[in-house]
């Protein structure tokens, strides 16, 4: 016997993933998804369009991403007999911050092994900081920003929590012709030119890199 859907729609829907042993909770709010594919083949492509009101992500009890809109457009393809995903062509919005999202992720016996990178390119400044943990939300509402970025991140490596196994997180930024104005400050910054880049091994806060 197989089994062949053809579409999975699901409408104005509340989802929360609560992931104890990782640890990581999503939640969205008011989530819209449609995914059409194949299912019935071992492997198989996986196009889905997702728009939430609200989302929310945090990651070892701290929010990191808070009551943002997000929108997306993804194709997956999907391995089920190796249990492996392959993100291929994945278009984001985070608030106004367009972002490209492309990846692999596995499902081991005892973990995951993973290989996420979100890339930004030609995006305005002010996007960027749309796109901030909810804690620096209130600062923005009283300062102007203006500018061009790009930001580039990863997040590779296996994650194997019984032997304190970790990913790699990475993340660089380019700013250029940047410009900050704040209602609390007597003077913008102008010109503001930045070339960031930061590392954690293994997430371990020891070895932070910063350049």
């Amino acid at each position: 016997a197989s089994l062949k859907i053809e579409k999975i729609q699901v409408e104005h829907s509340n989802l929360v993933y609560n992931d104890l042993s990782i640890p990581i909770l999503i939640t969205t709010k008011d989530l819209d998804y449609l995914g059409k594919g194949d299912l019935s083949k071992a492997i198989f492509d996986l196009s889905s369009k997702i728009q939430t009101d609200s989302f929310d992500l945090d990651y070892d009890g701290k929010h990191y991403i808070g009551a943002k809109k997000l929108e997306a457009s993804l194709v997956t393809k999907i391995n089920t007999n190796s249990l492996q995903l392959f993100f291929e062509k994945n278009n984001l919005k985070i608030n106004k911050l367009p972002v490209d999202f492309k990846g692999r992720f596995d499902f081991l016996s005892n973990g995951y092994n993973m290989d996420f990178r979100l890339i930004s390119k030609q995006t305005n400044l002010a996007d960027v900081f749309t796109a901030l943990p909810p804690e620096y939300m209130s600062w923005l509402d009283s300062t102007e920003v203006n500018g061009y970025a790009e930001m580039d991140a990863y997040l590779t490596g296996k994650y194997i929590a019984e032997q304190n196994i970790m990913p790699s997180l990475g993340i660089t930024m380019k700013v250029r012709d940047g410009f900050i104005a704040n209602n609390h400050a007597p003077s913008p910054v102008k010109n503001l030119l930045l070339n960031f880049d930061t590392k954690l091994p293994s997430l371990n806060p020891h070895s932070l890199f910063i350049n």
